[in-house]
């Protein structure tokens, strides 16, 4: 399977993919080291993005983020790629009820087909540790960087422990079964992974540390 994990593809009595992702974006309820981690994304992005940039974001859910920074920075022209038809769907009418100026598609990162008509972006973003919910983590990682000139990749890291992601995994209606070095796997759902700081470097980018991790900046 590529691609983000798609809740309820492999058992029917799974919670959907709303029920879950949703929560990623919903502040109030997260803990307040992954609420701050959140915002630090936010506001570097809105910081250093050039201006009218055209942006991808990658698993971008019901398009909370974008929301976010487009208020900060309504020059931006930003295209949101889910692959869930549910959360796709919310993101479009998100966009409608905010005014936001933005799109959102439906379509895999690591598969070829559904991005080739894309075009190319100044930037690619994967945020939130999105990629550690990602199967085929080299396959996203390539398509990214075919996709636009900078590539920014934000994980989590060291300062993901143990008893942070039973806390965060709780937030978002998760169980965590077992932590296995750095996998974490959970209940009805699959594995989310965190990254060490020399997995990081070995993207060959730009590393700043964040509340949680590190963001990376891959240009090319």
């Amino acid at each position: 399977m590529t691609g983000r994990l798609l809740i309820g593809e492999y058992n029917s009595r799974m919670p959907s993919a709303e029920d879950i992702y949703i929560h990623c974006d919903k502040l109030d309820d997260l803990p307040a080291v992954n609420r701050d981690n959140w915002l630090w994304e936010s506001a570097w992005l809105c910081e250093h993005l050039k201006p009218n940039a055209k942006v991808l974001q990658v698993g971008s859910c019901e398009g909370s983020r974008i929301v976010n920074v487009m208020q900060e920075r309504p020059d931006l022209n930003i295209i949101g790629i889910e692959i869930d038809p549910v959360l796709h769907a919310m993101a479009i009418e998100h966009f409608k009820k905010t005014g936001t100026d933005a799109r959102s598609i439906r379509g895999d990162i690591t598969n070829p087909g559904d991005i080739k008509e894309l075009g190319h972006f100044d930037y690619c973003l994967c945020l939130n540790n999105t990629l550690g919910y990602i199967p085929d983590e080299e396959a996203a990682i390539t398509q990214m960087k075919k996709l636009a000139g900078r590539t920014i990749v934000s994980v989590y890291g060291e300062k993901f422990t143990d008893n942070v992601a039973r806390e965060y995994c709780a937030a978002l209606t998760l169980d965590v079964e077992t932590i296995i070095d750095d996998v974490i796997h959970v209940k009805n759902f699959g594995t989310i992974k965190r990254y060490r700081k020399k997995s990081v470097k070995q993207w060959n980018g730009k590393m700043t540390e964040t509340p949680l991790g590190y963001l990376c900046v891959m240009k090319w």
